[in-house]
């Protein structure tokens, strides 16, 4: 990227430079998750770009222009064990350059090694996000996400031996998936717990999202099946009655759930927090 171009080109550019940048290192996403749309606009197959052009990018946005955030912007900044060696190269990078930076991004750390957790620290992270969508297994097979709930927990552990402290990492929930329960929600309850025991409750923070229904995904097909969505569904649709339908929230749960979001915002409560607080309440 020619960031003087499009400096001379784009006078607002200077505008930003107090903001987080995002910078891609690679296309594509390997899994196959029950919702997401990712591998079907990238592309399955995982495409790097090299670690030293985005360690020249990174370090021209740090030291031109100040900017100290960056946020990776992939799908996931480590989608397999195979893949580490780039990944790993792309962290020497900016560990090399001495860059004054703080990085995040989507991660996978369930199969991460203590190598690749060092010099994620010593790279410069700031914090990251684990789209960990539930703390159940159940609902973990029932979307495909490819873990096991035990690899989270032990690379948690990993995370903490290596001294990973006082940095944020965001828990997404995606509450009354598909195969949801009164028993997998206390599942997930409890697992958001062991986390917090392990890396620390104020370092570890729930957000709570709905999961989207998207065109060309298996969730979409799900809702068709159980008449959730017609078969002939536009998702370009202004129709309202359609757009009410495209955000998963599905009975007999939604009304405990919604009831959980509505007192957690009359409250001013973190949402994440707030919600999981009232439905450990709730279900028990």
């Amino acid at each position: 990227v020619d960031f003087s171009y499009i400096e001379s080109i784009y006078p607002d550019f200077n505008k930003y430079k107090n903001e987080t940048i995002s910078i891609p290192t690679k296309r594509g996403c390997p899994f196959r998750c029950l919702y997401c749309i990712y591998n079907y606009i990238e592309g399955k197959n995982v495409r790097y770009r090299n670690p030293a052009v985005i360690g020249q990018e990174v370090e021209t946005l740090n030291k031109k222009y100040g900017i100290q955030d960056i946020w990776f912007c992939d799908s996931q900044f480590f989608p397999e064990p195979k893949n580490y060696d780039i990944c790993e190269a792309t962290l020497d990078e900016l560990i090399n350059r001495k860059l004054d930076i703080n990085w995040t991004g989507y991660l996978r750390i369930e199969r991460i090694n203590k190598n690749i957790a060092k010099k994620m620290l010593l790279s410069g992270i700031r914090d990251f996000e684990i789209s960990m969508n539930t703390g159940s297994q159940k609902v973990i097979n029932a979307l495909k996400l490819g873990y096991k709930i035990e690899q989270l927990f032990d690379a948690c552990k990993m995370l903490k031996e290596v001294g990973f402290k006082d940095r944020k990492i965001h828990l997404n929930l995606s509450l009354n998936a598909p195969g949801e329960t009164k028993e997998t929600l206390l599942e997930t309850i409890s697992s958001v717990k062991k986390i917090r025991s392990i890396l620390g409750e104020k370092d570890v923070v729930p957000f709570l999202f709905f999961l989207a229904i998207q065109p060309r995904t298996e969730l979409a097909k799900y809702a068709i099946e159980r008449k959730q969505l017609p078969e002939k569904w536009d998702p370009l649709s202004l129709n309202p009655f359609i757009i009410k339908k495209l955000i998963y929230n599905p009975p007999p749960l939604r009304k405990i759930i919604g009831k959980a979001v509505v007192e957690t915002l009359d409250n001013k409560e973190p949402l994440g927090e707030g919600v999981l607080k009232r439905l450990g309440k709730t279900l028990r």
